[in-house]
């Protein structure tokens, strides 16, 4: 640009005023005895230009709203200090550089928190190899205890260890 005889360089900047693309294949993967939970999903890619800047995480408790709770770099997040025996939804959306965002990710399943296992029941000496209680016999020092397994798939139950 020339002005009475004088010039000046004007830099030019275009804003992007298009969004990133939607988030997509978001999972949860549980940590059910610790109550910690790891969330990722396809990164999103920017094509108007101003590259992508972060993502916002969203987690809905029970019957509750959506709040953001985390704003990673990256395409994952571990969230933890989830409550036992609350249920746990995420969306996320991406923002590029120029704060345009997306829309919402689709939800992620339900995630129930059951840090607790089961409390066996039942316990007794009659089992499937020991068809008479073993209370007749005071001395019997190798007495087998039964109890039914428990069934708990939601604190991811693994071994059961006795004592």
């Amino acid at each position: 640009m020339e002005i009475g005889g004088k010039s000046a360089f004007c830099p030019v900047n275009f804003l992007d005023k298009y969004p990133p693309g939607i988030p997509s294949g978001l999972t949860v993967s549980v940590a059910y005895s610790s109550g910690s939970h790891s969330i990722a999903w396809n990164a999103c890619t920017d094509t108007a230009g101003a590259g992508m800047k972060d993502y916002l995480l969203y987690e809905k408790k029970d019957a509750g709203e959506f709040i953001n709770i985390a704003t990673p770099t990256s395409p994952m997040q571990t969230v933890s200090g989830k409550l036992n025996g609350s249920t746990y939804v995420y969306r996320t959306i991406a923002r590029d550089n120029d704060f345009n965002i997306s829309t919402y990710s689709s939800d992620s399943p339900s995630v129930f928190v059951d840090t607790a296992p089961p409390t066996p029941t039942a316990v007794t000496d009659n089992g499937v190899e020991n068809a008479d209680p073993d209370y007749e016999y005071s001395h019997d020092n190798n007495v087998t205890f039964y109890w039914p397994a428990p069934s708990d798939a939601g604190s991811g139950l693994d071994p059961v260890f006795t004592s």
